[in-house]
């Protein structure tokens, strides 16, 4: 029949436990964890029977117990961290590492930390959590390799596209306005297309600020367009004018002629800016002066049904 130990000799053996337990290290070996777990806890519930009045022996047991415990439940969510880990080392050194891979990993590693933070970390051992600590510095670190690697190949076809860009600007530069805004609007679209494949945040940056550049030359084109319309406008009403001006007499038929002859009719009013259309109703004016109100009415009609220069022309 086993002796019973006496609550002075349990004392000592919870003494015993208490100065073989390595809270810094013990994480590192499960076994050792799990058994003493199992020797904690029936030394603790031994002196509890026995009523002993040393508290601070009991209390003492009581954490090392909470510790050892929140080991066995962290250690799970650690091991994924490590092979989680490794996982994402060993896809970093690959040519062209997949992003959607080390995202999914990414996801595990993240839902394993909020499981361990979920713990109170002063029951996680001071070299345990200390480890974890790195964890995500040492993450953030492989996934910029990887994020670097799986992008360059679409950041070299997203520049190349700029430089294609470059290169037709350069050599087409007699191109409409019109052409050269449609082939810069499809090459965006193009660059546009590859920018989601693209995830790191450095080159993105470097991509989109190209981007920003080639958006400012449609604005330019655009505005040189409007400026083109305006300026053949212009002409027309000058024209006109000197047209008029070289009649010594300016009859009715003069006056259709020079309604005709300079294009009038096809000016759309609604491009033109405010001085360009106070020129263009000026000459108009000196058309619709010397006409009779049906041939007036006639003039106006005229322009309403014609079709107009667009912009697109240009």
């Amino acid at each position: 029949m086993p002796r019973f130990l006496t609550t002075d000799e349990l004392i000592q053996q919870a003494e015993d436990i208490l100065e073989d337990f390595d809270p810094a290290n013990i994480w590192q070996d499960p076994e050792k964890v799990l058994s003493g777990i199992s020797e904690t806890e029936i030394t603790l519930n031994k002196l509890k029977r026995a009523n002993s009045e040393n508290t601070a022996i009991i209390s003492r047991l009581e954490k090392q117990l909470v510790i050892l415990q929140t080991v066995t439940e962290v250690n799970p969510n650690y091991i994924i961290l490590q092979n989680g880990f490794k996982l994402l080392k060993k896809e970093s050194e690959k040519d062209d590492p997949s992003m959607a891979f080390s995202e999914s990993v990414l996801n595990s590693i993240n839902n394993s930390m909020q499981q361990i933070w979920g713990k109170d970390a002063t029951n996680v051992p001071p070299g345990m959590l200390d480890d974890i600590k790195t964890f995500p510095d040492q993450v953030a670190l492989i996934l910029d390799i990887i994020r670097d690697k799986s992008s360059e190949k679409h950041y070299q076809e997203a520049m190349s596209l700029y430089e294609k860009q470059k290169q037709y600007l350069d050599t087409n530069s007699s191109d409409s306005f019109t052409d050269k805004i449609n082939y810069t609007q499809e090459n965006l679209k193009e660059i546009r297309k590859i920018v989601p494949r693209i995830a790191s945040k450095k080159m993105i940056d470097e991509v989109e600020e190209k981007y920003s550049e080639v958006q400012q030359e449609i604005t330019n084109f655009h505005k040189a367009r409007l400026k083109a319309y305006q300026k053949w406008v212009l002409n027309k009403c000058t024209d006109a004018i000197a047209f008029k001006n070289e009649k010594k007499i300016f009859r009715n038929k003069d006056a259709y002629e020079m309604f005709d002859k300079y294009e009038l009719a096809r000016v759309d009013h609604s491009l033109l800016s405010p001085e360009v259309s106070s020129t263009f109703n000026h000459v108009m004016q000196k058309i619709i002066k010397e006409l009779s109100g049906k041939d007036a009415f006639e003039i106006e009609i005229q322009m309403a049904l014609t079709k107009k220069k667009t912009l697109e022309e240009f």
